[in-house]
């Protein structure tokens, strides 16, 4: 078979990302390390990339963000990728320090190849096999490089059964063959996508330090129609205030369940 340039690199099992966040926390400006694997994790970005976000690209009450792709060097190349609950959490815990625009300004004034060549560090700090492979050139390659966190979520999507379009539009591959069809952010497929995202698994609860948000996350209210949003408000303040009986807040919650239901079914 044809050697790609990225044909032996290799997925991270679950179980090495805590190990992977740990070490990278660690680390000298280790919280920008965190933020940029996070983003490569939960939203497929290149490093190229992931260095480039910043704060004003996020609409917190909508809980997306809007970048483009270097690689994809096209007149018209925005994508909007909504934040999973870990990387959301993240940045909320992170943002009361922030100084500039871009989220990681040391990382983004480095170049690439620095930054890749410290990533492999981070690995073997973690205590990660990235494994080795001699190429058909003679050079030998790692397994385990920042890239292999596109290929992770890629792969949990594919075990999670979501269907290829819709993983292809979550990391940006459609760009490279249909984007053009998939460029208008209707509220319809935004919600699309937010279910996508929520399919991928936590792994940084426990590991790194996350905010904790009294309010229903936006990943998980925009899911939901209005009115079910304003329900939940009310039982939110129903339970703090120890208003009402068992049975009446049980009621409450089946009709609750109901208009979740419904809400889901429309979208």
């Amino acid at each position: 078979p044809k050697e790609g340039k990225y044909s032996t690199r290799r997925p991270l099992e679950k179980a090495e990302l805590p190990k992977l966040l740990t070490a990278a926390l660690k680390y000298e400006n280790g919280w920008e390390w965190v933020t940029i694997i996070l983003f490569a994790l939960y939203l497929g970005l290149r490093l190229s990339d992931a260095i480039r976000v910043k704060w004003s690209m996020i609409n917190w009450e909508e809980a997306y963000i809007d970048y483009s792709q270097l690689k994809l060097k096209r007149q018209k190349n925005e994508e909007r990728g909504p934040l999973h609950d870990d990387l959301l959490r993240w940045l909320y815990h992170i943002k009361k320090h922030a100084k500039t625009d871009c989220i990681v300004p040391v990382l983004a004034s480095r170049g690439t190849t620095s930054l890749s060549t410290t990533f492999s560090r981070i690995v073997d700090l973690a205590g990660i096999d990235a494994g080795a492979e001699e190429r058909l050139s003679g050079l030998t390659t790692r397994k385990v490089v920042f890239h292999s966190l596109r290929h992770t979520v890629v792969t949990w999507l594919d075990d999670l059964g979501v269907p290829e379009t819709h993983r292809e539009e979550l990391v940006g591959h459609a760009g490279q063959r249909n984007h053009k069809v998939h460029k208008k952010y209707s509220h319809t497929r935004l919600v699309g996508l937010r279910r996508t995202v929520a399919k991928l698994p936590s792994v940084a609860d426990g590991v790194i330090p996350l905010a904790k948000i009294d309010k229903p996350l936006p990943t998980s209210a925009g899911l939901l129609s209005d009115e079910v949003q304003r329900q939940f408000a009310r039982l939110r303040a129903m339970a703090k205030a120890n208003a009402g009986d068992a049975n009446a807040f049980e009621r409450e919650l089946d009709t609750l369940q109901i208009q979740i239901q419904t809400s889901l079914r429309k979208d």
